[in-house]
Order: C-alpha cells, then sequence, then structure tokens
C-alpha cells in the first residue's frame, strides 16, 4: 500500500471524527493546530498529502492516540511489503507458501486443542 493509501485512510477516518464524534468543524480544527483551513480543506479532499506532523496535530486536537496511530500506519506499510512480495512470486512458490501457511495453521489448531 502506498503512503498516499494510508494517508487516503487516515483522512476518512478524520472525516468521521470531525464530522460525527467531535462535531468539530474544519475552520474550528483549522484553527486549533495552525493550519489553515484551506489547507486543512486540501488534506481532507485528498489535494494535499498530508505529513506526519500536521498528523500528529490533528491526533492531539482530536484526541486520538497518536501513538496507536503511528504503530497502524507502520504495520500498514509492512502488511503492504508483504503482499507485494507474496503477489510478485512465481505461481509455484505461492502455492508452495499456501501449503506450508496450511501445514501452520494446522499446527496452531493441534496446539489449541490439546
Amino acid at each position: 500500500m502506498k503512503t498516499t493509501d494510508v494517508n487516503s485512510e487516515f483522512t476518512s477516518y478524520l472525516k468521521s471524527v470531525v464530522g460525527r464524534n467531535k462535531k468539530m468543524t474544519q475552520r474550528e480544527l483549522s484553527n486549533k493546530i495552525g493550519y489553515t483551513e484551506v489547507t486543512v480543506s486540501r488534506y481532507f479532499k485528498d489535494t494535499r498529502t498530508m505529513p506526519m506532523d500536521a498528523i500528529l496535530k490533528m491526533c492531539k486536537a482530536l484526541d486520538i492516540d497518536a501513538l496507536k496511530f503511528v504503530s497502524f500506519y507502520q504495520d500498514y506499510l509492512k502488511m503492504d511489503d508483504t503482499l507485494s512480495r507474496i503477489v510478485n512470486l512465481s505461481d509455484e512458490n505461492r502455492a508452495k507458501l499456501i501449503e506450508y501457511m496450511d501445514f501452520l495453521q494446522y499446527e496452531d489448531d493441534k496446539k489449541r486443542t490439546k
């Protein structure tokens, strides 16, 4: 997943927090974080990529745990890398990987039933 995709995901999340949970307008949010209303609007419209410092300021303004978000962001990027690696395997190696994953799942299931 590209950074812009993560940005879009977070922007969607922010819209829901701003629009429903916090009852805060973009103007109020922009005043709270020290950005212009135009800049915040561009972030929300996905016409401008939101830098990490803006994300952290918005997290603080909206009472969102920034550490959890940053952790989510890192996990998201790692997952994208893993999926890209799987997709780029040959069909034969992808089938072998799936067989191995099935074996590991079987082993886990055996441990749980003991």
